[in-house]
């Protein structure tokens, strides 16, 4: 009977740790699409404050929000 029973434990052992495995994953993937989305967010901001900067100078094309690139 002792040996059925540890039988038992070892099976809901393994049922926890696959479970657990998977909260584990799914919490990572979670972090990962978070992180991925913050660095969109950064880029997106990044870009905006260059075309910003680009078009508060006169290097600004007139009408659009191409900047032409001069030498300095």
């Amino acid at each position: 009977m002792a040996m059925h029973v540890n039988k038992n434990i070892q099976e809901q052992e393994k049922k926890m740790k696959k479970k657990l495995k998977k909260q584990i994953e799914k919490q990572q993937q979670q972090q990962d699409e978070i992180e991925q989305g913050m660095l969109e967010e950064d880029e997106e901001a990044l870009e905006k404050d260059a075309e910003e900067e680009c078009c508060s100078t006169e290097n600004c094309v007139e009408n659009s929000k191409e900047c032409v690139r001069t030498k300095c």
